[in-house]
């Protein structure tokens, strides 16, 4: 896309091929400019072996609860890709490394629960490594008792480059090319570091209408190192306008800085809370009538339909009704059936008054 040309009409589509050729003629420049540095030699043998003054590892940090970014947010769950970025930041105060690869996390409305880096150590440097590995181990454990208990960072070696290729399906080959290895100059691992230990996430505002709601929060869902850039794709959410506005701005502030970029996609109206409601009034009678006891009236921390038809229609009075869930977006993740059929029954009613 260009902002030259408004005329869509006009813009070239880049094909496939054009694409991949892009990507390629990019990393020759990136290893030129010395953005990627070769690290490795060639030897013969069975599969590729690397460097001897390099050992390869990966550092993992796994054994966490995630959750729904929006209804978990305020649980105090550790999110894995900025537990990653404070492993790396504590691993780089003791010994410099290389870093390869970095990736975490799958959705972003979902705390990620696992997130790692591929990293070379000179072999001089392998045990006070393992020792800053171990150590952090335990700072986490003692930080995230209560909220992530089975959380865990370990360090794991590899014997040749296929293995690598064989555990981190999806790194690019721009990093691995035949029988070269290359990671990010010092200067590029540095900005990723600093970004993951510098972006804010979790909680950044409460309600100061509903006591105890979140109101504006974001979650750094997405994380990996890509052909030609590092990708992080965030979840941020308000029910406040503004205040979601200012998020973004933090961020791309904060990117610029490094060097990066923000684009915003899905963007949708807050739904801010009403004092007086008519609809939710309604409904609350019409539970108590049903069931004999009051129904639970509570803001929550997610997007909703009604933040978009509210932004739409002036002055409407809408409610949001649904069945019990728990732990959202994990592996626990249940529904009550009892309840689906208490919302199913109490919506008919409700549509003939």
């Amino acid at each position: 896309k260009t902002k030259e040309t408004p005329n869509y009409e006009k813009v070239k589509v880049e094909s496939l091929k054009e694409m991949k050729e892009r990507i390629k003629k990019q990393a020759e420049e990136d290893k030129k400019n010395g953005k990627l540095i070769n690290i490795s030699e060639d030897n013969s043998g069975d599969g590729k072996e690397f460097s001897k003054n390099i050992s390869w590892y990966k550092i993992s940090v796994s054994g966490l609860f995630g959750g729904h970014s929006g209804c978990e947010i305020d649980k105090g769950r550790a999110n894995a890709n900025k537990v990653l970025g404070r492993v790396l930041s504590e691993l780089l105060t003791e010994v410099n490394f290389y870093l390869v690869y970095i990736s975490g996390g799958k959705k972003d409305n979902a705390i990620p629960i696992q997130a790692h880096a591929v990293i070379g150590i000179s072999e001089d440097d392998v045990i006070a490594s393992e020792k800053v590995i171990s150590d952090f181990d335990k700072v986490l454990k003692n930080e995230y008792i209560k909220s992530d208990e089975n959380i865990r960072i370990s360090l794991d070696k590899y014997d040749k480059a296929d293995d690598i290729i064989n555990d981190v399906g999806n790194m690019p080959g721009q990093f691995i090319d035949g029988d070269r290895i290359y990671a990010l100059s010092d200067e590029s691992r540095d900005k990723v570091i600093t970004y993951l230990m510098s972006v804010p996430d979790g909680i950044q505002n409460m309600s100061m209408s509903v006591q105890g709601l979140v109101e504006t929060s974001l979650n750094l869902g997405i994380l990996e190192l890509r052909e030609d850039h590092m990708f992080v794709q965030h979840s941020v959410r308000s029910s406040v306008g503004t205040r979601k506005e200012y998020v973004v701005k933090r961020l791309t502030s904060l990117a610029a800085a490094l060097g990066g970029s923000v684009e915003c996609k899905g963007d949708y109206p807050a739904w801010e809370y009403r004092e007086d409601s008519e609809v939710r009034d309604k409904a609350v009678k019409l539970y108590e009538k049903m069931y004999g006891r009051k129904p639970v009236v509570e803001g929550i921390h997610a997007g909703l339909e009604c933040g978009l038809l509210a932004g739409k229609i002036s002055g409407l009075d809408c409610i949001s009704i649904g069945p019990d869930m728990k732990d959202i977006h994990t592996y626990n993740e249940r529904l009550s059936i009892s309840s689906t059929k208490r919302v199913y029954e109490f919506l008919i009613e409700f549509m003939k008054g």
